[in-house]
């Protein structure tokens, strides 16, 4: 028998479902307290930072924002930046005519050899998974003439337009790419093995060989760590990155933040969520970005 009497019992029950429901609110709250933030990063930045935090946005289904932000630049197609403004509106295009139209805008930049932000646009075509099987032999003439660090992204392209033995070629050779001697070639080739959705026995081998060898200070690091964390199984290889992450993204620079934060998003672990709200507030735009993406994945 109860130890309260009934009139007790109801109002610590009323007492209970309210604290949960402004728990739920309170929740909620923060959830729009993170896509207003993320919102007003990509009005007041530029660049590359801008695009950044309207990938943050698109992480969370914000498609209309983005592209009313996006339209005029994308319509531009000028400046440093403009394949960056053309992967925001293909992923915020609201009909699959409209996706492909960005796509191929990306897609000409790519295939035009002398284009100053080739690499940018052939790496977001494999973030759109937007690869196509009738430019292998573009990207094999590019690949003739790529130094290592160039080379990650093009093989990238030839992985997810590839099937059979030449897709394991292909990841083969972009695996290898992680014990090149220049540090952006293990840069970019452990941030596109972490964007695969499975590799093979070898590549993750590999990849586990590279992470053991490199160097604290690395800038390939933590790109490493986050390929990993992507594709192992080993709940206790998990849990010892996730450790090492939320040390980059506490104590690393802005970019290092960003990636680590988004990465503890994305793993799911709850208990990280006052981590990340203690970066809301840094200095740096990335890290606001990342510290919001991140947290959002995290709330209801």
């Amino acid at each position: 028998m109860s130890q309260f009497p009934p009139i007790a019992q109801m109002l610590w029950m009323l007492l209970l479902v309210g604290t949960g429901g402004c728990a739920v609110v309170n929740m909620n709250d923060e959830r729009e307290q993170c896509l207003e933030l993320l919102k007003r990063e990509m009005h007041q930045n530029s660049g590359w930072v801008r695009v950044h935090a309207a990938d943050a946005l698109l992480d969370h289904q914000q498609t209309a924002v983005v592209a009313a932000a996006f339209a005029q630049d994308a319509e531009l197609g000028t400046g440093e930046y403009r394949v960056g403004a053309w992967r925001a509106m293909a992923r915020a295009a609201s009909t699959e005519s409209a996706r492909k139209e960005f796509a191929e805008r990306i897609r000409n930049v790519m295939l035009d050899t002398a284009a100053a932000d080739r690499l940018q646009a052939v790496e977001s075509l494999c973030k759109l998974n937007a690869a196509n099987p009738a430019d292998h032999a573009a990207i094999q003439e590019w690949l003739r003439s790529a130094n290592d660090a160039v080379a990650p992204y093009p093989c990238w392209y030839l992985v997810l337009s590839s099937s059979g033995g030449l897709r394991e070629a292909a990841e083969e050779r972009l695996a290898r790419l992680m014990d090149s001697p220049d540090a952006l070639a293990r840069v970019r080739s452990a941030y596109a093995i972490a964007r695969l959705k499975q590799v093979s026995p070898a590549t993750l081998a590999r990849l586990q060989q590279r992470f053991e060898v490199e160097q604290p200070d690395s800038i390939a690091r933590i790109y490493l760590i986050i390929a990993l964390m992507h594709h192992t199984s080993d709940p206790v290889v998990i849990s010892q990155l996730r450790e090492v992450l939320l040390r980059y993204a506490v104590q690393g620079k802005p970019g290092e933040q960003l990636a680590a934060a988004t990465a503890l998003g994305e793993l799911g672990c709850k208990d990280d969520r006052n981590v990340l709200r203690s970066l809301l507030d840094q200095p740096e735009a990335d890290a606001r970005i990342g510290a919001a993406d991140g947290l959002l994945y995290l709330l209801p």
